[in-house]
């Protein structure tokens, strides 16, 4: 699965789940990441860099999510 607009998926992931995060936006993150992905069967370097960065993305806010200390 690769993000159809990675640069707005990155300008979210700094909004929603930089430094100043809270609950609100990383739920919206987390929603915007699951209808972000699109399927592939083309392997180039780019769409594996996409699929690596949502696959991250999504790492980052599911654990952010869980960690209410960090909000």
């Amino acid at each position: 699965c690769i993000p159809t607009n990675i640069h707005k998926t990155k300008e979210l992931l700094f909004q929603y789940a930089g430094p100043l995060r809270n609950e609100k936006g990383l739920t919206k993150l987390a929603q915007y990441l699951n209808n972000e992905a699109t399927h592939t069967s083309t392997l180039t370097r780019e769409n594996i860099e996409a699929a690596n960065m949502l696959t991250i993305a999504k790492l980052v806010t599911s654990f952010a999510l869980e960690r209410k200390e960090s909000r």
